[in-house]
């Protein structure tokens, strides 16, 4: 039986350090997902489409697509439930954001995950995101 866990990074370098340490561990790179912002994925649409499509939940999708589309990546990946703890330390070893505080701050903030006219956050909502 298998277990699939998603994660949240606020680069595309972090989820493919992310990947690395899941290889490391002995996670097969076919078993790993990353949804990053690019040519294939530019806007919010497309983001939530691909998200969907790798089987995460239309509403916890949409948050993670305001994400990706301000820069940041989601890793998902299907492991074998008794390496779940391995996958889950190596996941661990490097900084992801929690959703929840995320989604909370685009709530604050006014933004609407489906909105493609949303400003992008400043330097100051970065930083303090980045030291959560």
């Amino acid at each position: 039986m298998t277990e699939t866990i998603t994660r949240l990074f606020d680069t595309p370098a972090l989820a493919r350090q992310a990947a690395g340490e899941l290889e490391r561990v002995g996670v097969l790179r076919e078993a790993i997902s990353i949804i990053a912002p690019g040519p294939e994925l530019h806007g919010r649409d497309a983001l939530l489409a691909a998200l969907t499509r790798a089987g995460i939940d239309p509403q916890e999708a949409q948050p993670l697509a305001e994400a990706v589309h301000r820069g940041g990546a989601v890793i998902r990946v299907n492991v074998a439930q008794d390496r779940l703890a391995e996958a889950c330390a190596a996941l661990d070893s490097v900084p992801f954001i929690t959703l929840q505080p995320k989604r909370a701050s685009y709530q604050i903030s006014g933004t609407s995950p489906a909105a493609d006219d949303a400003t992008p956050p400043d330097e100051q909502a970065i930083s303090h995101d980045r030291a959560r």
